[in-house]
């Protein structure tokens, strides 16, 4: 992600059992903090475990549609990965990715051989899995339209 503002985690911080900094995007700025800096901040809310957390805001990413292009930008707050039960892991290859896909899992289990990794595909693939249902609601339409030609026709 572009980092706007500020800066993202250092190692330490990546690695802490505990962590106490946050990357937020810029919706989650203009949500909750239009009209100040955001930087030094704090942002707190509830975490999985139901107590609240604190976390000391050090960047500013730029927003990233991660639910495809025309989802509504949400806010959004980042914590260091160390800390996600899973998370989605993206490289930028020359020639064909495939062709890297066991490369990239052996140095993920090289970090941390206990991590699960699944569901590895292309930018085309995920494209074309984001844009399925549009594409069979496209050729319904189509196929009435064709039907409603040839009725109109007769």
């Amino acid at each position: 992600m572009r980092v706007i503002k500020g800066r993202t985690f250092t190692r330490q911080e990546a690695v802490s059992a505990d962590p106490q900094v946050a990357v937020v995007n810029q919706a989650f700025v203009g949500k909750f903090f239009p009209h100040t800096d955001p930087l030094g901040r704090q942002a707190m809310f509830s975490n999985e475990r139901g107590s609240n957390a604190s976390y000391h805001i050090v960047g500013v990413v730029a927003n990233e549609h991660q639910m495809g292009p025309d989802h509504e930008q949400d806010a959004e707050l980042y914590l260091p990965g160390q800390h996600l039960n899973n998370f989605l892991l993206v490289a930028r290859t020359i020639g064909d990715p495939l062709n890297l896909a066991n490369a990239v899992k052996q140095q993920v289990w090289n970090l941390d051989k206990d991590q699960p990794v699944s569901g590895v595909m292309t930018e085309e693939a995920a494209l074309r899995e984001w844009s399925a249902p549009r594409r069979f609601n496209l050729i319904v339409l189509l196929v009435f339209a064709v039907i409603a030609l040839a009725l109109a026709a007769m």
